[in-house]
């Protein structure tokens, strides 16, 4: 596939890019406890950034699947007026590390906010009074 991938470790550092092996994979040693950046390109795919967090001195494995790029912008007709789209968004989810689609995101965040205020009146004291919430 011919895979680079770099990480991450701080502002101005960072390990790689090296190339995955033949069957995608690729490794890392000596990362810094915490939370990295793995950055991921390959020819004919969308380059992608991932925070993730590490362990010291224990392997993470994670599988990192790539859109294909599109060749050319599509278009939509609205109503005479011509529109491309560059790209989809997705979102990410820092404290869990989940990639999704806005509609994957909208859902997400309605969960978080009836675990946070399951009723109308608990979600105007939090609304009020933002600082008596405990939001995980």
């Amino acid at each position: 596939m011919g895979a680079r991938v770099s990480v991450r470790t701080g502002p101005n550092t960072q390990q790689g890019p090296i190339r995955a092996d033949k069957d995608g994979s690729f490794r890392f040693e000596k990362l810094p406890a915490g939370t990295v950046t793995l950055i991921v390109s390959a020819p004919g795919f969308v380059r992608r950034e991932l925070k993730m967090e590490t362990l010291a001195d224990q392997p993470v494995d994670i599988d990192v699947p790539l859109k294909p790029e599109r060749k050319g912008a599509r278009k939509i007709k609205v109503v005479g007026l011509t529109v491309e789209i560059a790209d989809e968004a997705i979102f990410l989810v820092e404290s869990t590390g989940q990639q999704l689609t806005l509609e994957q995101y909208r859902d997400y965040a309605r969960q978080k906010i009836i675990q946070a205020a399951p009723s109308r009146k608990t979600l105007r004291e939090i609304w009020v009074k933002p600082e008596s919430a405990s939001v995980s």
